[in-house]
Order: C-alpha cells, then structure tokens, then sequence
C-alpha cells in the first residue's frame, strides 16, 4: 500500500467560482481507477501554515505511476494545479515491514 498525500495553499484572492472550479477538478481525481481512500481536507491545526490537504492510497507503486500518468490528473496539474496553487509539500509513504 501506497499512500499519497498532498498539503498545500491556494493563491490568495480566487473567487468563489475558481475555488469550487478547483474543488471539483480535484474530486474528478478519486474517479481514476486505483485511487482509494479519497479525502480533500482543510486545515485546522494553527501551528502549520498549510492550508489544505489531498491525500488517497494505492494499492502499489505501478497503481500510482497509472495515476500520475493518467489524462484526467495531468490534465488537473495543467489546468488547475499549477495555476491555483501557491504552495505545496507532497509526501509518499510506504509501510515499514
């Protein structure tokens, strides 16, 4: 098992309608095949100045690579990611075992 997470701010001053624009991009992504355990998540720790957090499983590194190839997430990095995103630090682990 693979688990992907992403934790990142927005650019500051989008409007209501790219921000819901964004949300819905981003949950089109939990419809690509392997993708388990989706979850969109905001914030709420004040000691980190993260803001929000995407985070899903796969069931093994070739389920991953698929989905990081995939049209609908290229597509999502092209169109929404790299021009609403002010920041981010993605992380992926593995279990030790």
């Amino acid at each position: 098992m693979l688990k992907h997470s992403v934790i990142f701010n927005l650019k500051p001053h989008l409007s209501f309608k790219e921000f819901s624009d964004f949300l819905e991009a981003v949950n089109s992504l939990s419809k690509i095949e392997g993708v388990k355990n989706f979850e969109v998540l905001k914030q709420i720790n004040p000691k980190t100045s993260f803001m929000y957090g995407i985070s899903m499983e796969f069931e093994s590194q070739s389920v991953y690579d698929f989905y990081c190839n995939h049209s609908l997430h290229v597509n999502f990095i092209e169109n929404f990611w790299s021009i609403y995103v002010l920041n981010f630090l993605e992380i992926d682990f593995k279990p030790i075992r």
